[in-house]
């Protein structure tokens, strides 16, 4: 069977954006040239009752509208999307768990050829996934490695899939230059692709600010930046001159 036109896919980003960071939208960025997908959308993820540090889901969503809209050079791409399928779905059923099954289910209604992104270290966790491994017959996937280790990563966890005869690497494609796994029955196809995105945590933004009242320099977009002081979240300082932690 023949992989899919990356150049015609749609993909979906996920994460929970708490909060969005230059990582995530260098990231997106980077989809737009490997693999060259069409579209992205971002999905921002509900709040989850575990994560304690986490912000509501409306000062993510405000934030991750200004991270990715932000645009003051004219060179981010044009075709990124926000979907609210997850949050909204959460707000229907707020007892029930958020699974990528059932956002690539809902997604899949109203896009064709959708892509789901994840990292290399979230690929050695899909066996845990709900209903793997149905859900890779949901859309094809597309594996963002970092350097120096990102590739190894994916190459390992893709190893493990294929002796479990899941994923099998198509001929031609060298691993170093990304290469292209039929998966399941040839219905859906994986694609490693490199990203160039900084290595910025949500975790180590919220360290730093609970620290110092202040974001690390350079790790949030302005209009995010601008956003989060003014509401003071993850215990920020509203101006970088305040001292002291504001509460």
């Amino acid at each position: 069977m023949i992989p899919p036109r990356w150049t015609e896919l749609t993909a979906v980003f996920g994460g929970v954006f708490d909060p969005p960071h230059m990582g995530h939208r260098e990231a997106v960025r980077g989809l737009f040239q490997d693999p060259g997908v069409k579209r992205v959308l971002v999905v921002p993820a509900p709040s989850p009752a575990y994560k304690l540090n986490q912000v509501s889901a409306e000062h993510r969503v405000e934030m991750v509208r200004r991270t990715f809209a932000s645009n003051p050079d004219n060179t981010f791409p044009n075709d990124v999307e926000i979907s609210f399928v997850d949050i909204e779905r959460a707000l229907r059923n707020p007892k029930s768990h958020t699974y990528t099954f059932d956002t690539l289910q809902e997604l899949g209604r109203v896009h064709e050829n959708l892509a789901f992104v994840l990292g290399a270290d979230q690929l050695q966790n899909l066996p845990n996934w709900h209903r793997f491994p149905e859900v890779l017959e949901l859309a094809h996937w597309i594996v963002l490695t970092r350097r120096p280790n990102g590739l190894d990563s994916a190459m390992r966890a893709l190893r493990e899939l294929e002796s479990r005869g899941i994923a099998r690497k198509m001929p031609g494609t060298a691993d170093d230059l990304g290469g292209v796994w039929q998966l399941r029955a040839g219905k859906r196809f994986l694609r490693l692709s490199h990203t160039e995105a900084p290595e910025i945590s949500s975790t180590g933004i919220r360290e730093t600010i609970s620290r110092t009242g202040q974001p690390p320099s350079g790790s949030l977009v302005p209009e995010a930046m601008a956003y989060l002081k003014q509401n003071r979240l993850y215990g920020s300082n509203a101006n970088e001159n305040s001292e002291g932690l504001s509460r």
